[in-house]
Formats: C-alpha cells, sequence, structure tokens
C-alpha cells in the first residue's frame, strides 16, 4: 500500500465504502510501521498484523489485553 499509490486508493476506496456502509474497519495484515500510519490516517478502527502482534495462546493474549 506505501509503495504503490494504486493499492493506497483500493483501500482509500474500500474504507470509504465500508464507513458510507455503517460498518466498522478492520484491516488484516499489517506488517510495517508505514502501513498502521496510512490505516490511521484513513480512520481504520482495528488493525491486525504482525506489526502488532505475533501470534500467541490464548492466555497470553487475555494476559496482554488486561495489562492494556
Amino acid at each position: 500500500m506505501a509503495q504503490d499509490g494504486r493499492d493506497a486508493a483500493i483501500v482509500a476506496a474500500l474504507v470509504d465504502l465500508g464507513r458510507r456502509l455503517g460498518m466498522q474497519i478492520v484491516v488484516e495484515g499489517i506488517e510495517t510501521e508505514a502501513q498502521i500510519a496510512a490505516c490511521r490516517r484513513l480512520g481504520v478502527d482495528f488493525l491486525q498484523g504482525y506489526a502488532l502482534a505475533r501470534p500467541m495462546p490464548a492466555a497470553e493474549f487475555s494476559a496482554l489485553r488486561a495489562a492494556a
């Protein structure tokens, strides 16, 4: 998304479409800080990907969430 303006345009259009439909927006596959920043600029509600956390057991996730 950060390297190809066409990819960024597609993501922006999908975020806009979701908003117009009254949906919350979740973006998966976030792997870089640049992707996080771009999604924040677009007003994405939720992010998921290796840049945020690696897969983990449920108990570890619960502890991480409780600490936040």
